[in-house]
């Protein structure tokens, strides 16, 4: 049997790495170009990052909504014509039909409570009415007024009268 010596440069192994490769840094990408499982965690992590700003935006985006589908509800709800009528044509048919239903029981509720039944459209007629039998009234008085000037002149005057 015959011993034969490998010269020493032949026995030593080395391992010089992958190229480009550092000591403690892991590697996210396999050698086809699909990211390992510590890759897939990284780049999700990249990913939410840039993301940032669009998820805030749409998260703003839904609260304004929610504020605006709160205020439609709190103008509905309120009974006041005015404010439905600014907003009526964003309403659904559904909502406006709720809105003109409350509008009618809120005008309800105030004609009963001030002084009954009648509506406040009736109670601002008499109102009127009763300004003008006022007013007829003191013209009539002025006129008796006059009447009577005219009559006492006459009398003074020795009954003559210069029609």
């Amino acid at each position: 049997m015959e011993v034969r010596r490998i010269p020493s440069s032949e026995s030593e192994l080395t391992h010089h790495g992958i190229l480009g490769m550092h000591w403690g840094v892991r590697r996210y990408q396999n050698k086809d170009g699909t990211l390992t499982a510590a890759g897939r965690k990284k780049k999700g992590i990249v990913e939410t990052y840039k993301n940032k700003k669009k998820m805030k935006k749409l998260r703003e985006a839904k609260e304004v909504k929610k504020a605006e589908r709160e205020e439609k509800e709190r103008i509905i709800n309120s009974g006041d014509a005015k404010q439905v009528k600014q907003i009526a044509n964003s309403l659904t048919d559904a909502e406006l039909k709720r809105a003109i239903d409350k509008i009618k029981l809120t005008s309800e509720l105030n004609d009963y409570t001030s002084g009954g039944s009648k509506s406040s459209t009736s109670k601002k007629g008499m109102d009127y009415i009763a300004n003008i039998d006022k007013t007829m009234k003191m013209v009539q008085s002025t006129a008796n007024a006059g009447k009577a000037v005219y009559d006492l002149v006459n009398a003074l005057s020795g009954g003559k009268d210069k029609d």
